[in-house]
């Protein structure tokens, strides 16, 4: 008895939210969708590729890229280290 209740409740939740769906009103200005008739002439695209590895190589990089790239990693590998002293057992004082 309690699966035929579920199931006619689901079924006239169902009905009720199709019918919602279904008395949307079409709006009558948009066109249906087709394929473009006219074709544009667009001009052939030119595609470059960069390979940024290259801007921190340390004989042909940028130089002010290089320097700026080895004084973060400095001051990240000092911040780790003082990091470090700090995750062991607590001291008494």
């Amino acid at each position: 008895m309690k699966i035929s209740r579920a199931m006619a409740a689901i079924v006239f939740f169902a009905a009720v939210s199709a019918s919602s769906v279904f008395a949307q009103p079409k709006p009558a200005g948009t066109p249906l969708l087709t394929a473009p008739t006219q074709s544009a002439n667009l001009p052939e695209a030119k595609i470059a590729l960069v390979d940024t590895d290259e801007f921190l190589n340390e004989k042909n990089g940028i130089v002010r890229l290089v320097a700026a790239a080895k004084k973060v990693e400095g001051g990240i590998s000092t911040s780790t280290n003082g990091a470090a002293d700090h995750t062991g057992s607590r001291s008494t004082r």
